[in-house]
């Protein structure tokens, strides 16, 4: 609702509808008076405590209003005409419907209304059914059960409740960009129960093999079609899990890193960019919070390349990074870029391949680190033999499908 014009005209429609009174409308379904305070609270933009002190009832009396377990009687109409609108006769009408629809049995209403507000709340949920991250085809009190489950929600009137998004996703380390927060909750934490749900046949996890993996990534990434795929594979065998999550939309989340206990960390990807240095750089920086924080609970997530304040981003990043090029070799040529950068130039096309090919890495990997750390034009190098893709398809079967 809220400044939705088809919402406001079904809103409108609703009131019309109910104000003319059971003698005149008998809907097969009636509509609980808590759907009506709803909307000319949102219409006032008033929240249940504004409401509690105009009308003086308590925050207790509005809030079991609100639910439906409490009645309106004569008193409490007259208190909402004054501080709502309509008139009592309207607000009693109301009740009268409702109650008449129970006695006769059509408890339907409240899975119609439940369901409603699941799929307003969560514009994503469709999706999360249709990729399997939330069950189908169940009655409505699983159906909810189960989101709240993955919301990290105590009850169905949290979903109602504004604050409930910033509390549900307190532990995740997420990134400034506005994100719907339901539906990233609802991918961050299907991903982890499908982990969970098959630990007993995932690789523990072998970090001494480590150092093997990380010395061959540079040779992988000039294999935009094999590369991904042998790394994949590389990293299954030393006890790291990569698995395909596919996006819900609301988000930009490209990869989160956790465990489901302590010997099985897990990698979900969305494959969301087919860009060669961005796979790389997602794949490793996960990685990188596995490595450099150990096991840890709370589930990390990635909205892209970008570097954060957190020192554990910072950590990650440094790692991707390392692991593609050597450290000391990059700060030799990031000072050339810096000093080309000075004079407004930038380096040129065969400084850069052969830097490339001294560090056994895809030119395009060197163009995407100059890019993000700024030391060229967004629009360079993004041609000829720097540009370079992944198959998509191909790599997300590889991760359904890993051996």
């Amino acid at each position: 609702m809220g400044g939705n014009q088809n919402s406001e005209l079904r809103k409108a429609r609703k009131l019309h509808q109910k104000s003319i009174g059971p003698e005149n409308y008998d809907p097969a379904i009636a509509l609980p008076p808590s759907d009506f305070i709803r909307d000319y609270l949102e219409a006032k933009e008033w929240n249940q405590a504004i409401l509690a002190d105009v009308t003086g009832l308590s925050e207790k009396h509005i809030s079991q209003l609100m639910n439906n377990r409490a009645a309106i009687t004569d008193d409490t109409a007259r208190k909402l005409a004054h501080a709502l609108g309509a008139d009592p006769r309207f607000w009693m009408n109301l009740q009268f419907d409702y109650e008449r629809d129970r006695r006769a049995g059509k408890p339907i209403y409240e899975e119609i209304e439940r369901k409603r507000i699941l799929y307003e709340k969560i514009p994503s949920l469709n999706q999360a059914i249709r990729y399997g991250m939330v069950g189908a085809g169940q009655t409505v009190e699983k159906l909810s059960a189960e989101v709240l489950s993955l919301l990290g929600l105590d009850s169905f009137d949290d979903l109602l409740n504004p604050e409930s998004q910033l509390r549900c996703m307190a532990a995740l380390r997420t990134h400034r960009r506005p994100q719907d927060r339901f539906a990233l909750a609802i991918w961050a934490n299907s991903a982890r129960r499908n982990a969970k749900a098959h630990v007993e046949e995932l690789p523990e996890y072998q970090p001494e093999r480590l150092a093997d993996f990380r010395e061959k990534v540079p040779g992988l990434t000039q294999e935009p079609v094999n590369g991904p795929l042998q790394a994949v594979r590389l990293l299954r065998n030393l006890g790291v899990t990569v698995m395909y999550h596919h996006p819900l939309k609301g988000t930009t989340v490209d990869g989160a890193a956790f465990w489901v206990d302590e010997t099985h960390p897990v990698i979900a990807l969305t494959v969301r960019k087919k860009v060669l240095d961005e796979f790389w750089f997602v794949l490793l920086h996960e990685l990188g919070h596995i490595v450099k924080e150990g096991y840890f609970e709370d589930m990390d997530l990635v909205y892209g390349i970008e570097a954060s304040e957190d020192p554990m981003e910072q950590a990650a990043n440094t790692f991707a990074a390392d692991t593609l090029i050597p450290p000391t070799e990059w700060m030799s040529f990031s000072n050339l870029a810096v000093n080309r950068r000075q004079r407004d130039l930038s380096p040129r096309r065969t400084e850069l391949l052969d830097f490339a090919n001294r560090v056994g890495v895809h030119p395009q990997i060197v163009a995407g680190r100059l890019r993000f750390e700024k030391l060229v034009e967004q629009s360079y190098f993004r041609r000829g033999p720097f540009k370079g893709a992944i198959d998509k398809k191909i790599v997300i079967q590889a991760l359904f499908h890993p051996n």
